[in-house]
């Protein structure tokens, strides 16, 4: 599992105005917290799910399909969540990569919605 990998997952039954169902999602944490799943000692990743919605504004980030990722998407950034690596299509192998490019620019959006400053 790597930074900015896009994988399908189930994200259960939408409720209200969460984003639910099976579609792709970003992993995006840490190297740390990435080896910690892969050793079994911790069992949630931080994911950012994608939208074919394309509604743009200040917390998307769109990024085209490419390889395996069959739709223009876009990053909704303001839907980071953690979920079980359990519902993580991993066996189904990654859509596609972020560029660093676009982990550069998803991580800027992530410290504008957290009011973070550098």
């Amino acid at each position: 599992m790597t930074k900015g990998a896009i994988y399908l997952a189930n994200l259960g039954t939408k409720a209200q105005n969460d984003i639910g169902k099976i579609r792709p999602v970003c992993i995006f944490q840490n190297r740390m917290l990435n080896r910690a799943i892969d050793t079994g000692a911790y069992q949630e990743a931080i994911i950012i799910p994608l939208s074919t919605q394309l509604l743009g504004g200040d917390y998307r980030l769109k990024i085209a399909k490419r390889e395996r990722l069959e739709h223009d998407s876009e990053l909704f950034c303001n839907g980071l969540r953690m979920i079980s690596v359990e519902r993580i299509f991993f066996a189904q192998g990654a859509l596609t990569q972020l560029t660093p490019l676009e982990i550069k620019a998803v991580e800027q959006i992530l410290y504008d919605l957290l009011g973070c400053s550098l």
